[in-house]
């Protein structure tokens, strides 16, 4: 049985990923490279949002402006986006993103989480 429970956890290990304030890859774990099928490589310096679109097709300014803006106003970010893996094969994901602050509360980054959900 505890076979099958580390099966069941590694299936729903959570894809993470961390921004900095530019909005560009700091860090990602390996569910986050899997679930959109990048590289480490890739993915390290490259901006978040050519991964992400809207699905409102009325987003007044460009994703990751919006993603950033709200995130540094409010502390945190969620919504339903549309996530662009490198397969081209296109799917919804519910997308969480909270403000990281170094020791003296200033901004320093986000952290993102992605879950895959039903359209």
């Amino acid at each position: 049985m505890k076979g099958s429970d580390d099966a069941a956890c590694q299936q729903r290990q959570m894809a993470v990923f961390s921004i900095d304030l530019e909005g560009e890859f700091r860090a990602y774990n390996a569910a986050f490279c899997g679930l959109l099928g990048y590289s480490s490589q890739e993915l390290l310096g490259r901006d978040f949002s050519t991964l992400f679109a809207s699905m409102e097709k009325s987003e007044d300014q460009p994703l990751r402006r919006s993603i950033l803006t709200v995130t540094s106003k409010q502390g945190d970010y969620h919504s339903r986006l549309f996530a662009q893996p490198k397969s081209g094969a296109g799917f919804p994901v519910q997308f969480f993103a909270t403000l990281l602050r170094d020791f003296a509360s200033k901004p320093i980054g986000v952290i993102a989480v992605v879950v895959p959900s039903s359209s």
